[in-house]
């Protein structure tokens, strides 16, 4: 209590929150106080200096067993990130680990994934990558209820693959996140820049062809009204398969697409991806009994010359994206399967229509059936 009373003197403009944190201490409503420190935490406009860290010294550790080790190790991050420098949070996790039988499995994971991401910061990769696969292993031993333990992991292993790629090792690592993570719970910067890092990934990931994945999750939301909105409508554009949309966009933010590294190494492939894709969507939109499909159709919808049709065939077959028989005498390709997508509103309203006229089919076959094989059923 001599700490806050002394903090109350030094922040005056801080007074009230101190005298809450104070009254919930001598009251010992651990619970309640818990709260109240990551509230006052989270807000960076009650950072003066090193109070954060002081609060810890001088009045969180006092009593930090008796709060919910997860929520300690929450509010730890608060106060080791408020640090800026890696180096010093690096040192504040390592201290605060040196106890880690007090701290419980579930608290030191999330504490050593916090310092995975300063680890990276300071480019000790090997280190951080250590961490990772140690990590690893406890979240497969242990049958944990707390999201943000895996939250955690996921977030510094997509951190992880960021930097050493491949994009689509980042981009799996960034879905698992989302998958235990609200966005809403995310601060605009950071939810600006996972959106901006994952619609990258999604467009330039050799093997990622089902953006209905991230499209499902309201990150990539976040990109709209940004200077980056345009990333958001590329990636709709490849998962319609709508070339010339997918054209529009690149002409139109010239400057913008080729300032990102990633897509301007990737551009030929993206547009191999744009062009299967297109494809997987002219075989998607025809009914089960309609997939023979010309190869001049093929070659106006993708925009390509009739010669590299088969080529983009025998491609999409490789990649397990369809299944199919060639007829080069006919010129026509027969397609018996496609990859399996997360289906978007306007896909799934197609499936219902064919769905629909499948049902007709079966109705009007069984009408046929029964009209010339009346006497069977006399």
């Amino acid at each position: 209590m001599e700490f806050i009373e002394g903090q109350k003197i030094l922040y005056v403009d801080l007074t009230s929150q101190y005298e809450e944190l104070g009254a919930l201490y001598d009251k010992k409503l651990w619970h309640e106080l818990s709260l109240a420190l990551e509230s006052f935490l989270s807000n960076a406009q009650n950072q003066r200096q090193d109070n954060f860290l002081e609060l810890y010294d001088s009045f969180l550790c006092s009593f930090e067993t008796r709060l919910n080790l997860v929520k300690l190790a929450k509010l730890l991050f608060l106060i080791g990130s408020s640090l800026k420098d890696p180096s010093k949070s690096l040192e504040f996790y390592t201290k605060v680990l040196e106890n880690r039988p007090k701290l419980g499995t579930e608290a030191c994971l999330c504490l050593d994934m916090d310092s995975v991401s300063a680890l990276l910061q300071l480019g000790r990769v090997d280190e951080a990558k250590a961490l990772l696969e140690i990590a690893k292993e406890s979240l497969t031993s242990i049958s944990s209820t707390e999201s943000v333990v895996f939250s955690k992991f996921y977030m510094a292993t997509a951190e992880y693959k960021k930097l050493i790629g491949p994009p689509q090792d980042f981009y799996s690592a960034g879905l698992m996140f989302l998958a235990y993570t609200p966005v809403e719970d995310l601060n605009p910067e950071v939810q600006y820049k996972l959106a901006t890092d994952m619609a990258l990934a999604s467009i330039t990931g050799e093997d990622i062809f089902n953006f209905g994945e991230v499209i499902a999750t309201p990150i990539l939301r976040c990109l709209v009204g940004t200077p980056n909105e345009w990333l958001h409508d590329l990636v709709l554009s490849l998962n319609s398969g709508d070339i010339d949309q997918f054209n529009l966009i690149v002409d139109k933010y010239k400057e913008q697409y080729y300032s990102q590294p990633a897509l301007a190494s990737m551009h030929e492939k993206v547009k191999q991806k744009v062009v299967l894709l297109c494809l997987m969507n002219i075989a998607f939109e025809r009914s089960s009994n309609d997939r023979q499909i010309r190869l001049c159709d093929i070659a106006t919808a993708t925009r390509i010359p009739l010669v590299d049709v088969e080529w983009v065939l025998m491609r999409a077959m490789s990649l397990g994206l369809i299944k199919g028989i060639i007829d080069e005498v006919d010129s026509v390709v027969n397609i018996t399967w496609i990859q399996p997508r997360v289906l978007d509103t306007g896909r799934i309203g197609l499936l219902v229509e064919q769905l629909g006229g499948w049902t007709d089919r079966v109705k009007s076959a069984l009408v046929t059936i029964e009209d010339q094989t009346h006497e069977l059923f006399v």
